[in-house]
């Protein structure tokens, strides 16, 4: 899916994507609670990002892979085929 940055963000904020998450998905701020990033790994998948997504992925988690190459390509394929409707967070912890 084609996604422009005056479309409405995914994560469900109702401000333009470059206004909200695609700041982070651009380096130019860094989320910084874990709502924002939450929301915006989410929005990272809905608009085929698979690099802010390797990036936002720690080490220890078991979905982090070496192979990064790989690993894009698969995060592509997931992204291309799933429809992102909303993001329903239902609790978070800070810290």
């Amino acid at each position: 899916m084609k996604f422009s940055s005056n479309d409405f963000c995914p994560c469900g904020s109702l401000k333009k994507y470059k206004k909200c998450c695609k700041i982070f998905h651009d380096r130019i701020n860094f989320p910084k609670t874990a709502l924002e990033l939450m929301k915006s790994r989410f929005s990272a998948f809905a608009v085929c990002n698979p690099e802010y997504i390797i990036s936002t992925t720690h080490k220890k988690n078991p979905d982090f892979s070496n192979d990064s190459k790989s690993w894009s390509q698969d995060i592509v394929n997931f992204s291309k085929n799933t429809k992102f409707d909303k993001l329903e967070i239902l609790d978070f912890i800070e810290d």
